[in-house]
């Protein structure tokens, strides 16, 4: 006796293109405040504060926010950390570099600060960081200025430290005023960098390529770094324009000094922009 068994139909081949994935959760990641770098000094001398200004976040003057510093010298690790008792929305929370120099025990200090305030009752919004200011000065008057801080990662539509280029419109070199350029190097490595010197007339001058020490603020001195600057900017007035090179973002500030005096007249940021500059 046979028995027929009836032949069962195949499954359809499985295509991996249409196969049913499973629905992925949607990763958020929670926002949280942007820190601020800048420049702190402190030699005796020259003298600088910290202003942290939540009114430019909340219309609440009873919102309460905390600031947190950190303060680096060239090593990845604070030299020192300070974290501010808590303060309203209206009002101004101010460290001198006096705290620092105190709580340190020592007689100078010149490096970086990462300014991290927020809000304890509010998360951030579209605009993750507090407003905060750096005061410079000077006790023989030769420096007086103020400046915001910088802040390194996205979270806006503005881009801040957008690209490794930097552009200021006019920099001196001539028997009355000199240049100089403050880089603050954020990094946890050093970073190349390159300055080039630009006459009105379009002729140009480049420095070779420096490098700037991992987790430092350091100073250029113009005519230290390119030699022939005055030459290049006397036949036309003694003023040009710097563009600034470097392989990771830094913030770049520009200082003009008279000679004569020693008094910084002009202490401003340069200006960041994305990709490489249209000769």
């Amino acid at each position: 006796m046979s028995l027929s068994v009836p032949t069962l139909p195949r499954p359809a081949a499985e295509n991996p293109a249409t196969r049913t994935q499973p629905a992925r959760a949607a990763r958020r990641a929670a926002p949280d405040w942007l820190p601020v770098i800048g420049w702190f000094v402190d030699d005796g001398l020259r003298h600088t504060r910290i202003n942290v200004v939540p009114l430019g976040n909340t219309l609440d003057p009873n919102e309460r926010f905390a600031t947190t510093l950190k303060f680096f010298r060239g090593g990845e690790q604070p030299v020192h950390t300070f974290l501010s008792e808590p303060f309203a929305g209206d009002q101004v929370f101010r460290y001198d570099s006096a705290a620092l120099r105190q709580a340190i025990g020592g007689s100078t200090f010149e490096g970086l600060v990462e300014i991290t305030a927020r809000s304890l009752d509010n998360p951030p919004s579209y605009f993750p960081w507090i407003d905060s200011w750096l005061e410079f000065s000077a006790d023989d008057g030769s420096l007086s200025g103020s400046v915001p801080g910088f802040v390194f990662k996205g979270g806006t539509t503005k881009r801040v430290m957008s690209g490794k280029w930097q552009h200021w419109p006019g920099v001196a070199a001539d028997a009355a005023f000199c240049t100089s350029m403050l880089l603050l190097n954020y990094h946890p490595r050093p970073t190349p960098v390159r300055f080039d010197l630009l006459a009105p007339s379009g002729r140009c001058l480049s420095s070779e390529t420096l490098s700037l020490p991992a987790r430092l603020p350091h100073t250029f001195e113009l005519e230290q770094v390119i030699r022939g600057a005055p030459d290049l900017l006397r036949p036309e007035g003694g003023f040009g324009s710097l563009r600034i090179w470097s392989a990771y973002k830094v913030p770049g500030f520009v200082l003009m000094r008279h000679r004569a005096t020693g008094v910084v007249s002009s202490f401003d940021h340069t200006v960041p922009f994305a990709g490489a500059p249209i000769d």
